[in-house]
This record gives structure tokens, sequence and C-alpha cells, in this order.
């Protein structure tokens, strides 16, 4: 263990090093392109009339934002690279303070600004070719123009994350509605085949209690303010009224008065299956 941290420690010294190198010759490059694009803009002020130099010197800035950008996306890979490991003869250790992470972060905050620079550059390189036949155009105007093209290009940023967000938040919101929908099923269906009886709110204190073993009749419950469930009078109740009066009128039990009701239509129902299979037997004899 002692070896592979000595040798992780290596690795990290090594990181830290490639990454100082390359964010130093970024830094460069930001720099170069800086004093060409200084020297452009006072050659152009100076003498619009020349316009074989201004091609030459819009070229090379050019070529200056394009080698920029390819350091950029050098350094991001390098950034991204992993060393390799034997999984089943190494164990990696995480620590709550890695220098890698750190640098790892400190380096990508510097690659987002040198990018923002870039970026800069590239506008005030468009508006430079915009205005090259022009020498009425101050530098302090390509600035303002640049910054506010800048600030366009961060609010739509914003505006399309914000949209991306929202279409997100959407598609959640509908899957949460399609799982507890899913849910609010499979819960009936438990409860149906649990007490043999299937209940739909009618209302918002109103009960429907249907039992399997006579689908189209059903009792009505309703709910008083205080919680408590009550029988109603309709065209299914007076054919219970023993059990009405025993389990509800005297016993004040719901629960028992609906199993009374589902074990006398199961019976019931036990006979009519028994009195079928006997009738179908003397047939065939």
């Amino acid at each position: 263990m002692r070896v592979q941290c000595e040798s992780w420690r290596a690795q990290v010294a090594d990181k830290d090093e490639e990454i100082a190198r390359l964010a130093e010759q970024l830094n460069r490059k930001v720099e170069e392109a800086r004093a060409t694009m200084t020297s452009s803009a006072a050659g152009m002020m100076s003498s619009s009339g020349e316009s074989g130099e201004s091609d030459a010197l819009v070229k090379k800035l050019q070529a200056t934002v394009a080698e920029q950008k390819q350091m950029i996306e050098d350094f991001k890979e390098r950034l991204h690279m992993k060393g390799d490991f034997n999984p089943d003869t190494t164990k990696v250790l995480h620590m709550a303070i890695n220098p890698i992470d750190m640098a790892h972060q400190e380096y990508k905050h510097e690659v987002e600004t040198l990018k923002k620079e870039n970026e800069q550059m590239r506008l005030r390189l468009e508006e430079f070719e915009a205005q090259r036949g022009s020498s009425t155009q101050h530098d302090a105007d390509v600035t303002e123009r640049v910054q506010l093209r800048l600030d366009e290009l961060q609010h739509e940023r914003q505006l399309n994350e914000l949209k991306e967000k929202i279409v997100k938040l959407e598609k959640e919101k509908q899957r949460a509605r399609e799982i507890q929908s899913q849910l609010a099923h499979k819960y009936r269906e438990m409860c149906t085949q649990l007490t043999g009886f299937q209940c739909k709110m009618k209302d918002e204190n109103l009960y429907q209690v249907e039992s399997v073993y006579e689908p189209g009749h059903f009792f009505l419950f309703k709910r008083s303010d205080e919680g408590d469930l009550q029988l109603l009078e309709s065209d299914y109740t007076p054919q219970w009224a023993d059990f009405v009066e025993t389990y509800l009128m005297t016993d004040h039990c719901i629960p028992a008065f609906l199993a009374a009701v589902t074990m006398q239509l199961y019976a019931r129902d036990g006979k009519s299956d028994m009195q079928h299979d006997d009738t179908t037997a003397s047939s065939q004899a």
C-alpha cells in the first residue's frame, strides 16, 4: 500500500507539472494574441488605405485564434486523462481533499476564463473585418459593441439553459404522475383482492362500495365532518336489514358488516357453483 501511495504521489506531481506547463503556454498565446490585436487596431486606425497589410493582420489574428482554440481543446483533453491501473491488484484511495481534483477545478476555471477572452477576441476580429475600410471607427466603439454582443450571447445561453431545465422538469413531472397513477391502480387492486370490495369516491365525502361477488349493486357511505362513516339508504340496503341492525346499529362496526355481506355472497355463489356442477354431471349421466 505504501508503494502504491508513493507511486500515486509521483503521478500527482507529474500531473501538476504538466498542467502548469500547459497553462503557461495558454497564457503566453493569449498575450501574443492581445499584442497582435493591439498592433492590428493601431495599424488599421492610422492607415485605412493599406488593405494588403490589414488583410495580412486579419489572417494572422485568425490563425492565432484557431491555434488558441486547439490549445484549449488539447488542454481539456489532458485534464480528463486518467492513469491506467489494474482494479484487481490496485486499490484506489479517495482523499477528502484531493489535490488533483483541486487542480482540475482551478484550471477548469482558468480554461473557462481563457475561452471567454478568446470569444472576445473573435468578436473584435469580426468587428475589425466589418469596419476595415472605415477610418472613423474608434477602438472604444469596437470594444463597446463587442461587450454588447457578449452580453447578448450570455443572455441567450442563460435562456437556453432555462428552457432545457423547464423541459427536464416537465418530463420529470409527467413521469411522477404516471408512477403515481400506476401505484394508485395497484393499491386499489390490492384492496379489492384483500377485502372483496371496490371502493370509489363519488364526491368529496361520498363513497361507493361494491362487492366483487355482486357487481352492479353497491352501498353508499357518507363521511361526516367528524370523520365518521354512515350508511345511506338505497335500493340495495333493505335486503341486508338484518346485518345492518346487528353490525351497524348495535355494534357500530362497518368492517364486520362488510365481512358478513362478503361471507353471505360467497356462500350463495358457492352453492350456485355446486348446483351447476351437479346439473352438468346429471346431464352427462
